[in-house]
């Protein structure tokens, strides 16, 4: 739960021989209960598996679809689109944005924002899914966890300028020298005591001998 949003992660993909109708029905009910108890200003989304990747399980794209649609009926404001993860039996066909094709199917069934996840790795990837409608936002989670400045080399390398602390303004790459903007700074003192601004942080190491 967070202050401003709240997602629900609905493990629809249990191996079970339920018929697609009844694995939908606790969470649909579970969903509606919180979507009432949740502020109606605030957004609520939800996390589905579209295939369990079982011959024969019981749940594919096709019921993922179903449930999708259901679930915007009763109030959700986003569908963050993953699958798999729950067989031993599960057989994944990895590759890079594998999944990405699970957000694009429900997107074409419902109104509401779809977020593609898996083996999103690159800009230029992520750039090319929204681009071509494949989903309207992605998701990273391993790729922020190894650099946690994904996104700034993302924008730097499409040509893009995001808005970062002054502190940060001298240390974009010389070929990536308008990522920050048109920022303008004056010399090292004005820089480090300007009181509107705050100070720059530097760091101060002393060696003792022992």
């Amino acid at each position: 739960q967070a202050e401003d949003g709240i997602r629900d992660v609905a493990v629809t993909g249990v191996q079970t021989c339920a018929l697609p109708i009844y694995r939908m029905r606790f969470p649909l009910q579970l969903f509606t209960a919180m979507r009432a108890a949740w502020p109606a200003h605030k957004p609520m989304g939800l996390r589905l598996s579209a295939t369990d990747w079982v011959e024969g399980s019981g749940w594919d794209i096709a019921d993922a679809c179903e449930f999708a649609k259901r679930l915007e009926y009763v109030g959700a404001d986003w569908i963050d689109v993953s699958s798999g993860g729950v067989s031993r039996a599960q057989q994944i066909k990895l590759g890079p944005g594998y999944q990405v094709a699970f957000a694009e199917a429900i997107k074409a069934v419902v109104q509401i924002p779809v977020i593609a996840v898996g083996l999103i790795t690159e800009a230029k990837q992520a750039e090319a899914i929204i681009a071509n409608k494949q989903a309207d936002m992605v998701a990273l989670g391993r790729g922020f966890l190894w650099d946690p400045h994904w996104a700034w080399k993302a924008a730097a390398e499409l040509g893009a300028s995001i808005a970062a602390p002054r502190q940060y303004w001298r240390s974009n790459p010389a070929q990536y020298k308008d990522v920050f903007g048109k920022v303008r700074f004056g010399d090292r003192k004005s820089t480090r005591l300007n009181s509107s601004h705050g100070y720059m942080s530097y760091a101060v190491f002393c060696l003792k001998k022992k």
